[in-house]
């Protein structure tokens, strides 16, 4: 289980195992050296993470994308990827989106992108401006 820990000036990713201490408040967000922290498998500067789902291992598309995390940010419109056995490194998927606000995987092999102009709603809320989208691929023959 990957959790998106959002707030601070660093997001961050983290590996949900059980008994896991990632410091808060003492370590605010990003990486720490502190030997009783686990520190996350993946941060990004001045980012707003929403939105976070595996892909399914039998998802019918091309099988590099098969089991990997796509996580989505609010503020600067992209989706991007981890494997979970090398967490560190993340790739883009796709760029361009406004306002992501979550992303779901579907049985038909669909993954669902929620865009919204607010995260609450407060004085800068924006009424209809949400929208639901899917992106989907086939699967190569290899």
């Amino acid at each position: 289980m990957f959790i998106n820990d959002v707030g601070g000036t660093v997001e961050e990713i983290d590996d949900g195992s059980a008994g896991a201490n990632h410091g808060w408040p003492i370590v605010d967000h990003g990486p720490t050296t502190h030997p009783d922290f686990r520190g996350p498998i993946q941060h990004n500067p001045t980012a707003c993470i929403a939105g976070g789902a595996f892909a399914p291992t039998d998802l019918n598309w091309p099988r590099e994308y098969r089991g990997l995390y796509f996580f989505g940010d609010f503020n600067h419109g992209w989706i991007r990827t981890i494997d979970p056995a090398k967490p560190a490194l993340a790739q883009s998927f796709a760029t361009g989106l406004r306002r992501l606000a979550d992303l779901r995987f579907v049985a038909s092999g669909i993954v669902y992108v929620l865009v919204h102009d607010a995260w609450v709603i407060d004085k800068l809320f924006k009424g209809d401006t949400g929208a639901c989208f899917g992106y989907g691929m086939l699967a190569d023959s290899g």
